[in-house]
């Protein structure tokens, strides 16, 4: 036969058992959960107010052009060094070639 005092260590046991994890935390220990949970929690908005911040910077830059419009096309000669001053013009208006 079962003897009533192990009846009552394991009804305490199971009792214990039953209480949420929270309660059976020594005080310091749940400080240190609330901290990193508070930690936990500020990492997530700041990386959520990163993540919006750089979508907004991405869109902003997104639609400009890659060149600027006064830059005209590449040709054959682009790769020759231009003259300093420009070409002048003939008394007559043509320019000399």
């Amino acid at each position: 036969m079962v003897k009533s005092t192990t009846l009552l260590v394991a009804a305490i046991a199971a009792a214990e058992a039953a209480q949420p994890v929270w309660f059976r935390l020594a005080p310091e220990d749940r400080v240190r959960v609330l901290f990193a949970l508070a930690i936990v929690l500020f990492l997530g908005f700041a990386f959520a107010a990163f993540a919006w911040w750089a979508g907004r910077w991405t869109r902003r830059y997104m639609n400009r052009p890659i060149r600027s419009s006064h830059l005209r096309d590449v040709q054959a000669d682009d790769w020759a060094r231009k003259p300093l001053l420009p070409r002048e013009e003939n008394e007559q208006g043509e320019s000399e070639d």
